[in-house]
């Protein structure tokens, strides 16, 4: 069904009284929730197309007085629009997730942030290694897996020539909440480092609605709340190991951004609310996995919140001094 069709069906050429409109809207959601052709692309601009057309038709359509009318208009094609969505992802994530679920039962797996105490984690052997953003960096040579979501075309996050070059599963993350274009990866960039897509948003944080986490990450999008390292956490409990070390995940800006130096000025610094998602995935860990272990290598703002362990060369350099005296004065 092509969108003159889409809109023939919602907005029929015979005079109908608004509600009458309304009662047929809702009889037709189903049906053309089910024609939407799951095409990332064509999609996204068609139901962006429709929506801003439908929405303009209403503010003609509605006499003053209508503002009810008008609202619930709105909220059905919301619903229409979140009907397409979820099919998109459905079938994006089920090809691109599936094959990994309770794939590590057994096994540890650590996560890489990049974090200044990156540079001091010593590397464990026959454990599964997921990175974020620019942590291949660190050492590529580890990784099995590795997540993009943060995107710079400059490349101060992570260089696309580099990680086309990674032997290892990628994924391409596409945060359904941010439309700032200058962090929000280009379509053919999955394809062009041979990536595999998917979608995340924020379930809690910033919109004043929280959600509970969803265990399948098949059919939902992936956990985003302001970091990456989230979706990648959200990915490895799907995978439901023994452990997950995590590394590199600092959650303070006492002594720089990133392990390699940089420290971009305009990315939003939003440690407390990183902090606080932190504390949110914890309780979802306790009560959806309680079986599973995570412990924090050399934890800087997540102190306290896992089980934690020290490497002696972090201990005795000079930046576990700096974080000690910063802990010391918050």
């Amino acid at each position: 069904m092509n969108l003159k069709e889409i809109w023939e069906c919602i907005f029929p050429m015979s005079s109908r009284s608004i509600r009458y409109e309304i009662r047929e809207l809702e009889k037709k959601i189903d049906d053309i929730g089910t024609q939407l052709r799951v095409n990332e692309e064509a999609l996204m601009a068609t139901t962006k197309e429709l929506k801003d057309t439908f929405c303009n038709e209403i503010e003609y359509r509605c006499p003053v007085g209508h503002e009810k009318e008008m609202q619930l208009k709105k909220q059905q094609f919301n619903i229409l629009y979140l009907m397409g969505i979820s099919n998109m992802i459905c079938a994006l994530h089920s090809s691109a997730f599936h094959e990994y679920k309770e794939c590590f039962r057994g096994r540890d797996v650590v996560l890489l942030g990049t974090g200044p105490t990156l540079e001091y984690y010593n590397v464990i052997d026959d454990v599964v290694h997921i990175g974020v953003n620019s942590a291949y960096k660190f050492n590529k040579d580890i990784l099995d897996f590795h997540f993009f979501s943060d995107y710079r075309a400059n490349g101060k996050i992570f260089d696309s020539d580099e990680i086309a070059k990674l032997d290892c599963v990628k994924f391409v993350g596409y945060d359904l909440h941010n439309f700032d274009l200058r962090y929000k990866p280009p379509h053919y960039l999955a394809e062009y480092i041979s990536g595999k897509p998917y979608y995340c948003c924020n379930y809690f944080g910033g919109e004043g609605i929280d959600f509970h986490i969803p265990t399948d990450i098949e059919k939902f999008p992936l956990v985003h709340d302001f970091s990456v390292i989230f979706e990648a956490l959200h990915f490895a409990l799907f995978t439901h190991p023994r452990r997950i070390f995590i590394v590199g995940c600092d959650c303070s800006d006492a002594c720089g951004w990133h392990f390699d130096g940089t420290n971009p000025d305009d990315l939003p610094r939003e440690f407390p609310i990183i902090y606080e998602n932190w504390k949110r995935m914890a309780n979802h860990i306790r009560t959806y996995y309680p079986d599973i272990e995570i412990v924090s290598i050399n934890p800087v703002g997540l102190k306290g919140l896992f089980s934690e362990k020290y490497t002696q060369s972090y201990i005795s350099s000079e930046l576990y001094l700096k974080h000690k005296a910063q802990i010391a004065k918050d």
